[in-house]
């Protein structure tokens, strides 16, 4: 996600002129995954900076500090960027937005999908954010419950859902009473995995639960678990849902989550806006409006999930995408 977060930013540029001139403009990108997982992404955006006038190493440094998976190691990567006065940070999630404010009250910050960001304590309110941050948030607490009702939608026989997450996702505690409220609705019963790093996760323990579905949060744990994660819900034939469309492609059955074009192009906005004068604290916290559901339809069938018509036409992208070997 930090990886889309750049490019979209960097992609928007500010005016050609005033960056043309001068010194560099120095953007400061702080990511919480692997450097290995990031720079070739990067590197395939630099056609779309070129294509807005802006010639890397001339009118643009990039000043990346990657923690590797590790969260600890973010306030000190903050602290390290902000010493080399970057114009403007860009950063991917709440944990990695608290570690940049901690290191700088001044630097304007920028971030995507920042879960509960009031109640972390990032911005004063979503409205008007108050101090050098802003950018979007993740969906809304609330939203935690929509994706049982999909699941409920597909196969109503389901029982338990096995819910995957980090624990140390920042601001990931306040979805838990609403997913909580809709599976009481529901009559669902839901069993917690937390994971904090990807070696971590026992599918042994998975089993012991006996899940009907599978529900994955995303971040930069979960992520390399897609694959793994789809698997043991196909071997099982049971349902599997998440946040992000990549869960999809790695082979899982459904995603539902926040529209990726708009919340990048909020970013662009921003970031545009900010380079040329506008003050974070009065540019609102933006939260997401449209909502994609991705469906795989390769699995549904594997899984024996009939689609009904109705699904089919709420989706905005049906796959047929297969599960990487193992």
């Amino acid at each position: 996600m930090a990886v889309r977060v750049l490019s979209a930013c960097l992609a928007a540029g500010a005016t050609r002129t005033a960056w043309a001139q001068g010194e560099p403009r120095r953007v400061g990108w702080l990511v919480t995954g692997k450097r290995a997982n990031a720079e070739g992404f990067v590197n395939g955006q630099f056609g779309r900076l070129a294509s807005r006038g802006w010639r890397l190493g001339t009118d643009l440094v990039l000043v990346p500090r990657f923690a590797e998976n590790d969260l600890r190691a973010l306030p000190a990567l903050a602290r390290e960027l902000v010493a080399t006065k970057p114009d403007i940070i860009v950063t991917g999630g709440s944990g990695p937005a608290t570690a940049a404010l901690g290191a700088t009250r001044s630097i304007p910050i920028v971030v995507m999908y920042a879960a509960a960001p009031v109640e972390v304590g990032l911005v004063e309110s979503l409205s008007r954010p108050g101090g050098n941050l802003t950018g979007t948030s993740a969906a809304s607490p609330e939203f935690a419950g929509k994706l049982l009702d999909v699941l409920r939608s597909v196969r109503p026989s389901i029982e338990r859902v096995a819910i995957l997450r980090n624990p140390d996702n920042l601001g990931i505690q306040q979805y838990t009473p609403h997913a909580q409220a809709a599976a009481q609705r529901l009559g669902l019963k839901l069993h917690y995995f937390e994971t904090r790093q990807p070696q971590q996760l026992r599918p042994e323990e998975l089993d012991a639960a006996r899940p009907d579905a599978i529900y994955v949060i995303n971040d930069f744990v979960m992520g390399p678990l897609y694959a793994t994660l789809a698997r043991f819900a196909l071997e099982r034939r049971i349902l599997s849902i998440g946040v992000d469309r990549n869960f999809v492609r790695a082979g899982g059955l459904l995603s539902l989550g926040p529209d990726q074009d708009e919340m990048e192009q909020v970013l662009v906005d921003y970031v545009d806006r900010i380079l040329r004068g506008a003050s974070p604290a009065v540019l609102p916290v933006r939260e997401p409006t449209r909502f994609n559901l991705t469906i795989n339809r390769r699995t549904a069938a594997a899984v024996g999930v009939t689609l009904t018509q109705e699904l089919l036409l709420r989706a905005h992208e049906v796959l047929d995408a297969a599960v990487p070997p193992a």
